[in-house]
């Protein structure tokens, strides 16, 4: 509510609004829905992993030593250092650092914080902290690729396919950890799962931004034909 209220008051007027473009569309490219979906796979691999680190994380604390009540209050600060972190991750988004450097940078170092979580080992319990620190980064990258891929006309339907995504990752993601822990017997499997698919974030924007960019130059070309 404060937010809506925020922008009654607070909303610029740009350029941009209602300009004149056609009605919102009710079917998508297929170039464009194979972009939005890969966008969205990243963003619902992104909340499925903090699901599982949420769920499963404290019990690797637990295990390393720490009181269940010490355990869950390292969860709540990692929490808060990832609502940190993506808002840093947005500026650092509009200043010097690039898109890839983000993605790279949370990618990496959360999964990596993962990992070290399953050593059960002192280190845990930092790398819980640091994984909240470093995974908000790449959010706002994320959160701005639809954008990239779909036309204004197509946006509402594109949008509704990102965010099924989401869904698909929350809805799946944390069941498949609990199958492999119960199928290996393994504490440290959902921790592991997490981080491998943390790590495929990377390579799944890489196919984004190649697939974004081969587009970009046919339809230049295109363009140019027909001039």
């Amino acid at each position: 509510l404060i937010a809506l209220i925020m922008i009654l008051l607070c909303y610029a007027p740009h350029p941009n609004d209602r300009a004149s473009v056609a009605g919102p569309a009710f079917r998508i490219a297929l170039n464009e829905a194979i972009l939005v979906c890969i966008a969205g796979a990243i963003w619902g691999i992104f909340n499925g992993c903090f699901a599982v680190m949420a769920g499963f994380g404290p019990s690797a604390l637990v295990r390393a030593g720490l009181t269940p009540l010490s355990a869950n209050f390292i969860g709540a600060i990692a929490t808060w250092m990832l609502v940190a972190s993506v808002l840093v991750g947005g500026i650092l988004a509009q200043g010097r650092s690039s898109p890839l450097q983000l993605i790279a940078l949370g990618a990496l170092v959360w999964g990596g914080c993962l990992l070290v979580m399953t050593a059960g080992e002192t280190l845990s319990a930092p790398a819980f902290i640091v994984a909240g620190l470093f995974m908000g980064l790449p959010v706002g990258v994320i959160m701005s690729l639809p954008a990239q891929a779909l036309r204004p006309e197509s946006r509402a339907l594109g949008m509704g396919l990102f965010f099924t995504w989401l869904y698909i990752g929350h809805g799946l993601v944390p069941p498949a950890a609990g199958w492999l822990l119960d199928k290996t017997g393994h504490p440290s499997a959902p921790l592991i799962f997490a981080a491998f698919l943390t790590f495929a974030m990377l390579p799944l924007y890489g196919i984004f931004r190649w697939l974004l960019s081969q587009q970009t130059k046919a339809a230049l070309a295109q363009q140019g034909r027909i001039s």
